[in-house]
């Protein structure tokens, strides 16, 4: 793994959406399978916004932000928050609200599944940690989705801006 912390947290949380089934979500909102279930595979990446133009597939990027430190006490402890983008595609009918209402639902129990984790990153192999750990702090969906793209280019796009702190 690298010796970056914005470049493992955005690790973790890429395992994290890979390893759960939670995220499946049927088309239409249907809890029973009705249509197809679909499900993603989450990758990490430097680019939150992909070229959808050939493909229906849902896309999932994580992608790290930002850092920003400051000094949080006396003997140089430093408070740092790192944003991770993650990024949810899929080109829609626009018309067609029973195919973006379960992508909006799939973009908040992402939120919410990370909001409700007080731990991401803990242990001993790395000194970098201390016994908190990283932990989420919050997370934003603003706007909830593209208005503009999903308008002109019938493509949904949300990006979710979780916070991970840790103190050094």
């Amino acid at each position: 793994m690298s010796n970056a912390i914005s470049i493992e947290i955005a690790v973790r949380v890429t395992e994290r959406l890979n390893a759960t089934d939670t995220w499946r979500f049927v088309d239409g909102g249907i809890s029973e399978p009705v249509n197809v279930t679909q499900e993603f595979t989450a990758v990490r990446g430097y680019n939150p916004v992909i070229d959808l133009e050939d493909t229906m597939t849902l896309s999932v990027v994580v992608v790290p932000r930002e850092v920003v430190s400051k000094l949080s006490g006396r003997g140089g402890a430093r408070e740092e928050t790192y944003s991770i983008i993650v990024s949810v595609q899929k080109r829609v009918d626009s018309s067609d609200v029973s195919t973006i209402d379960p992508l909006v639902e799939l973009v908040e129990q992402i939120k919410d599944h990370f909001e409700g984790s007080p731990q991401l990153l803990t242990g001993t192999r790395d000194t970098r940690w201390n016994t908190g750990g990283v932990r989420c702090t919050g997370a934003d969906i603003k706007p909830l989705f593209d208005h503009p793209g999903l308008h002109d280019k019938n493509l949904f796009t949300s990006m979710i801006d979780l916070a991970f702190a840790m103190t050094r």
